[in-house]
């Protein structure tokens, strides 16, 4: 009879994974273009950078990773909250920083190459009226 119950919550278990995954797929799909839209909205800004080698930001999270650094950089143009970002020398991927990370020399940071923001050099190339 433990047999026959387990087969059974197995069962119920895989019909409400088939009716709940598709939905939790849509979304992290539909999240996932929404930040890819807003990380490529133009709102003017360029930034100047500082490059930091064998470092790289660490913290709790993570906003995105990015393939190129230009749209690693274009990102943190973008966001004014965006500190920087770093190049990891294994996954080649551009990984971009919120605020609250900060930039980390160690051993396993050998290799990496970070840029920090510099705020103050950040200017609108569009007109203000």
């Amino acid at each position: 009879q433990l047999q026959a119950t387990y087969q059974r919550c197995k069962q119920r278990w895989s019909f409400a994974m088939a009716a709940v995954a598709p939905a939790w797929l849509l979304g992290l799909f539909l999240l996932r273009t929404t930040a890819a839209e807003e990380a490529f909205e133009d709102n003017g800004v360029r930034c100047q950078y500082r490059q930091i080698k064998d470092k790289a930001f660490s913290g709790l999270t993570v906003w995105l990773k990015f393939p190129t650094e230009d749209e690693a950089k274009h990102f943190c143009d973008v966001h004014q909250d965006c500190v920087g970002y770093h190049l990891h020398p294994h996954t080649r991927l551009w990984y971009v920083h919120p605020p609250n990370a900060e930039l980390t020399a160690d051993e396993i940071t050998k290799g990496f190459v970070a840029y920090k923001k510099r705020e103050l050099t950040c200017e609108s190339s569009t007109e203000e009226l």
